[in-house]
């Protein structure tokens, strides 16, 4: 093993702190109150669903942290498949993997000013907001 100058500062809250804000936008916050609102009926089976999705989750959890014990080095997917596989398939998992963190970053933009409407709408915070006129946008 070569050494690097990079320094291995990232504990294991630095690494809890990572991932669960990585999830916070779309999955805990935005995701189940879209869903309710869109498919009636659904509401006793959203935490058993989340709870079903987290077993993927740890197992994934489960596979990064060996393939980190076994290759101690930085650029996480990319040096994992490009060292297990090929570099070109390393790099088409790096590119998906930003490539879909950058869709997650577009859909929480697009549905946080809805979620943030259903939360005013559910508290009975209408009080203080004008209402919309499209026409004095052009958009009748």
């Amino acid at each position: 093993m070569t050494n690097t100058p990079l320094s291995r500062k990232l504990g294991l809250m630095g690494l809890i702190a990572t991932g669960v804000c990585s999830m916070i936008g779309a999955s805990i916050n935005i995701m189940p109150f879209m869903i309710q609102r869109n498919v009636p009926g659904i509401g006793p089976y959203v935490l058993p669903a989340f709870m079903f999705a987290a077993l993927p989750a740890l197992l994934a959890a489960i596979a990064y942290g060996l393939l980190a014990t076994a290759m101690p080095r930085a650029g996480g997917s990319y040096h994992y498949v490009s060292r297990g596989v090929n570099t070109y398939l390393g790099f088409v998992a790096s590119f998906s993997q930003w490539f879909g963190l950058s869709i997650v970053i577009g859909v929480v933009a697009y549905m946080i000013i809805p979620f943030f409407r259903d939360i005013a709408l559910t508290l009975n915070w209408t009080s203080g907001a004008k209402p919309w006129k499209p026409a004095l946008f052009g958009l009748d």
